[in-house]
């Protein structure tokens, strides 16, 4: 494979998973820890979606799709409706004038320009064009952050605090959940799983490795610049948005893509639990209550805390339980680590938020021991 193809796999790798997660999720965490939180997310980030490359060979991408083929439709439905819910909420507070629109009617404007924009980048079918359109939504990333700079007289960025709303320490609780969530998610993303089964050999690796270990770094560790602005007393700019909108209008494509590709992706008519998710995502994204943003982030970003990583540990990683004993397995977990999880991160008791991992942890365990029990009195 030539340089620039395994350089446009890359870019598309670090912009597809340049979510509303990887831009904002620091945010928060600095906000409630300080800057080393950075480190807890930005690590098992980069190491378990590049993993997906280097330890996933192409057929082993395309088996993940196929056997997991409900699971990776549902967790890009929900992908593509987090980000409509995001670019919805996000548009008023980023203080770009409405035009007299109010800010119901400026989200929605925002919103149909990234669905409008999201649909026409989907129908794309060359890799060459894809290559082209992440490296021009990594180029206006880069822009924003130069326009932010510039429009602010440099207000706009500025180093992150070093302490958060709680004592960092306690980061060390949440760590866990980062940790699995992060290793975890990424082996349900048809993007990735697209890309790895595309790209074979030394090539598909190298793509994985510059497309996360320096691509989609570099624009994470740009959250150590912006973080402050949204902090109380920072100097917002509203140019961080054309870098909110360009990566979430190509992670909603590079999602939609997969669903059309009959070979990685499910088919491109979404059944109604899928619909129904865009609907509510967009819903949300229009009537959810500015000034909880954090509250609308905070659950959809539960499903990738807890449901999504369990299915992955407990479901798709080979073991001698049947099929059946496993998504049992992973339905309890999920039933009880859920509460415990939900509890500890909204209150916060952050103790709660390690419980809950722990329980997503052990109960492939448990499930072995219970199904030798039952085997053996049959």
């Amino acid at each position: 494979m030539k340089p620039a193809t395994t350089l446009g796999a890359a870019a598309f790798l670090a912009a597809s998973w340049t979510w509303c997660i990887g831009m904002f999720l620091p945010v928060l965490l600095i906000e409630d820890f300080g800057a080393w939180a950075w480190v807890a997310f930005a690590a098992p980030n980069v190491v378990g979606a590049g993993a997906v490359g280097l330890i996933r060979s192409p057929e082993s991408a395309r088996r993940a799709v196929h056997d997991h083929a409900d699971a990776v439709r549902l967790f890009s439905a929900v992908t593509i409706a987090f980000h409509l819910f995001f670019v919805g909420r996000i548009a008023p507070m980023m203080g770009v004038p409405d035009g007299g629109l109010g800010p119901a009617g400026q989200s929605a404007a925002v919103l149909a320009v990234a669905i409008a924009a999201a649909l026409a980048l989907a129908r794309l079918r060359r890799r060459g064009a894809w290559a082209a359109a992440a490296t021009m939504t990594i180029a206006l990333s880069v822009l924003a952050m130069a326009l932010m700079s510039v429009m602010s007289d440099g207000r706009a960025l500025a180093p992150a605090p070093a302490t958060g709303a709680h004592p960092a320490r306690q980061i060390l609780w949440v760590a866990p959940a980062l940790a699995l969530g992060f290793l975890c998610c990424p082996h349900l993303d048809a993007t990735l799983l697209r890309t790895r089964r595309d790209t074979p050999g030394r090539s598909g690796d190298a793509a994985f490795i510059l497309g996360f270990g320096v691509l989609f770094l570099g624009l994470i560790t740009l959250t150590l610049l912006y973080a402050r602005a949204f902090l109380p007393g920072g100097w917002l700019n509203y140019w961080i948005g054309l870098h909110f909108v360009a990566q979430s209008v190509f992670t909603i494509a590079a999602h939609l893509r997969a669903r059309i590709d009959p070979g990685v992706g499910p088919p491109a008519h979404p059944r109604p639990i899928e619909a129904a998710l865009f609907v509510l995502g967009a819903g949300l994204g229009l009537a959810w209550p500015v000034s909880e943003f954090r509250l609308g982030y905070d659950l959809f970003l539960f499903a990738y805390a807890v449901p999504f990583p369990a299915y992955v540990w407990i479901v798709m990683v080979p073991r001698r339980a049947s099929r059946g004993r496993r998504v049992a397995a992973w339905l309890t977990a999920t039933l009880i680590a859920s509460p415990i999880f939900a509890v500890g991160y909204l209150t916060p008791i952050w103790p709660l938020v390690a419980l809950a991992v722990g329980v997503v942890l052990a109960a492939p365990i448990v499930e072995s021991r219970l199904g030798r029990g039952v085997e053996s009195t049959r």
